[in-house]
């Protein structure tokens, strides 16, 4: 009895030929039916094969009559990892400078403008401030020298005043607008380096084995070559078992501190001469 456990099993839509004129023909007036196709998958290391090996043709047809299905397919999967790259970033803290710079350059116009009607106002209020103390002045003229002066030292320190606060509000406008633009950007404010995830790239090649194949013809090379070579297999290696003789003589052969094996083989020729046309390790190494 021979044992298995299939991938998978699916259901295929065909239509039978017609060969009532003699040819194979399928037509839609013809009936379409639902047909069993053993999946058999197999992960390759690094490529696949235009055509299966031929033990994993083997192995699938053994599904195949274990299911009673004619129909295969061997889905051949390679997966090539692909090295991680890594990507260095622009250096954030140059355009950070670059962009608080030209935003600091449009409100300095701002500002200025700003600042001029700041000072323009201020100048109003002290000539008003001055026009009335100039009448108040007429009542003691012996302080109108010394009050002009006063006036002219409080509008010049209100015009310093000004111009400094203008400078301030520039600077923190800058400064909070960077400091936007950073947490915007959610970057540290220097430079780094960014390593994208390992990929891998899959290829998948799908191969239709068939137990009627005209070239390999597995349904008639089962029952004609594998049963009876698996059956000679077998009895050989029960009378190998029931024999000591036998049995001694394989095991020392197998046991040679040389690592030459050709006396085991040639105990196996014996038992079963098949053996020598196959693709075994004797005749690889022998």
């Amino acid at each position: 009895t021979i044992y298995g456990a299939v991938d998978g099993i699916r259901d295929e839509l065909w239509c039978p030929p017609n060969t009532s004129y003699g040819e194979e023909t399928c037509g839609l007036n013809e009936e379409w039916q639902l047909r069993q196709i053993i999946v058999e998958c197999k992960h390759r290391m690094k490529q696949t094969f235009s055509s299966p090996p031929l033990y994993d043709q083997i192995q699938t047809t053994a599904y195949c009559l274990m299911y009673d299905v004619d129909q295969a397919d061997i889905v051949q999967v390679v997966r090539t990892p692909k090295p991680p790259r890594k990507i260095q970033k622009k250096n954030t803290k140059e355009m950070l400078n670059v962009k608080s710079e030209i935003i600091t350059k449009s409100e300095r116009k701002e500002t200025v403008v700003a600042s001029d009607e700041v000072i323009m106002h201020a100048s109003t209020e002290n000539k008003t401030a001055s026009s009335t103390n100039v009448i108040d002045s007429k009542t003691d003229s012996c302080t109108t020298g010394s009050m002009k002066a006063i006036e002219k030292e409080e509008v010049h320190g209100e015009k310093c005043l000004e111009t400094a606060q203008v400078e301030n509000i520039s600077a923190d406008f800058a400064a909070s607008a960077a400091t936007q633009i950073a947490n915007s950007m959610g970057q540290q404010v220097d430079d780094t380096t960014k390593t994208e995830a390992c990929t891998t790239s899959i290829e998948i090649d799908v191969k239709r084995v068939s137990l009627d194949d005209p070239l390999l013809q597995h349904r008639q090379n089962w029952n004609n070559v594998l049963l009876p070579r698996l059956r000679s297999f077998v009895d050989a290696v029960y009378r190998i078992r029931s024999n000591d003789t036998k049995r001694y003589q394989l095991l020392t052969a197998m046991s040679n501190p040389t690592g030459n094996l050709l006396d085991a083989w040639n105990i196996l020729h014996e038992e079963c001469p098949w053996l020598k046309d196959c693709d075994t390790a004797f005749n690889r190494d022998y």
